[in-house]
């Protein structure tokens, strides 16, 4: 980039027709000297951003024409891979960000000395803050798939005890039914200590499902396929889920630090930019919206008999609940005629329509494989943000 800034114009203005107008009209403010210019002789340097596309001119006097350099078209569900990557990208950042910010802001708690009724203690010890940490994420060694794998295994250990003991002599009944019933007690509050913690941790769950969702999508990258349409919408799910728990853990972390979470250098002078993550590629309530219309064409699909029988708790299972909001929110809007009744339909509708969102979300969070990301263990490096503009950046370059 540095090296086209100090090179003369090279480009024409015709660069900017076709497909390539969505991806290059922003480029001339990004250089220092103007990019395009209306001189046709100029040469074009080689190996320019050319990997999908080119400049090519059939004659030295003819203008450069847009050509594509890939066997496959650039349509709109390719460009729109590029465009899921990015999503899954802003979900994992805006996650991350929160989950650092929560360690640095223990560190910080537990070396804040407070004043107790029983004397002096640390900030960390405060059961308020204690258990917005406890909410937010696990702070021990194994991650949450680990931990569900492991609350699994306790729970057939205790069914096991439970049958060995059965199987016991009637002569040892008493005893044995004494060792048995410690045993399982010992085994259901081990079993429900880490199902509160896989159920409150919520930074930990979605970190899960997001390491999950993007071994799926790095399955199509490297192998050069679409993501089908499930992909797609399990990446929508983790870039609105994904940035609405950070913000909520983000928040309720902040009520409880005082002014620490005003001070600089704390992470909290950073929390802005979930917000912008919010609204990048692709606003999470048109996500939403999207994801509530792709359900109601299933609904569709599936027919009036299929969707009612989907309703039914007995035949439905966990996702009967979704289908009674899908067949709720049909009917109401499968009323309205025409386009102003539609949107004036969902205008007043518009709590189920989020909520229908909200039940595919967390189908997909139930349903998602769990994995760990590949980086490792998350570890807090948070850089302060900047209080002053450096107007010599371009000479450090």
């Amino acid at each position: 980039m540095v090296r086209l800034c100090e090179a003369p114009a090279l480009l024409r203005t015709s660069f900017l027709r076709g497909r390539g107008r969505a991806r290059w009209h922003a480029a001339p403010a990004v250089f220092t000297q103007p990019l395009f210019s209306d001189t046709p002789s100029l040469p074009l340097p080689p190996q320019l951003l050319d990997r999908f596309a080119t400049m090519e001119r059939p004659s030295a006097s003819a203008p450069y024409e847009y050509v594509e350099t890939t066997s496959q078209e650039m349509t709109i569900e390719v460009l729109g891979q590029r465009l899921l990557t990015g999503r899954q990208a802003i979900a994992e950042a805006a996650l991350l960000s929160s989950y650092v910010l929560h360690q640095k802001t223990e560190k910080y708690a537990e070396a804040k000395i407070c004043n107790g009724l029983s004397g002096e203690r640390s900030l960390a010890s405060m059961p308020q803050l204690r258990n917005v940490l406890d909410e937010g994420y696990v702070r021990f060694p194994f991650r949450f798939s680990s931990a569900f794998s492991l609350s699994t295994t306790l729970t057939t250990l205790q069914v096991n005890s439970c049958l060995h003991d059965s199987q016991q002599g009637s002569h040892s009944h008493s005893h044995s039914h004494s060792q048995s019933h410690t045993r399982s007690l010992s085994l259901s509050l081990t079993f429900s200590y880490l199902l509160l913690y896989c159920r409150y941790a919520a930074l930990d769950e979605m970190i899960a499902y997001t390491a999950g969702v993007e071994k799926r999508l790095n399955v199509c990258l490297s192998t050069g396929t679409l993501p089908d349409a499930d992909l797609v919408d399990a990446i929508s799910v983790a870039k609105i889920k994904c940035i609405e728990v950070a913000v909520e853990r983000t928040h309720k972390l902040r009520l409880e630090v005082g002014s620490y979470a005003l001070m600089h250098d704390t992470g909290f002078e950073l929390v802005d930019m979930l917000l912008c993550c919010k609204f990048a590629e692709g606003d999470s309530r048109i996500l939403q919206q999207k994801l509530t219309r792709d359900r109601l064409f299933a609904l569709k699909k599936q027919g009036t008999m299929g969707a009612i029988m989907a309703a039914l708790p007995v035949l439905g299972g966990a996702d009967a609940e979704e289908a009674r909001a899908a067949l709720s929110l049909g009917r109401t809007l499968g009323a309205a005629k025409g386009k102003e009744a539609l949107s004036e339909a969902m205008d007043l509708n518009w709590k189920e329509v989020y909520g229908l969102a909200d039940a595919v979300a967390a189908r997909h969070i139930r349903d998602g494989e769990k994995l760990s990301f590949v980086e490792g263990p998350v570890v807090e490096r948070l850089v302060r943000g900047a209080t002053e503009f450096d107007a010599s950046w371009k000479e450090k370059l």
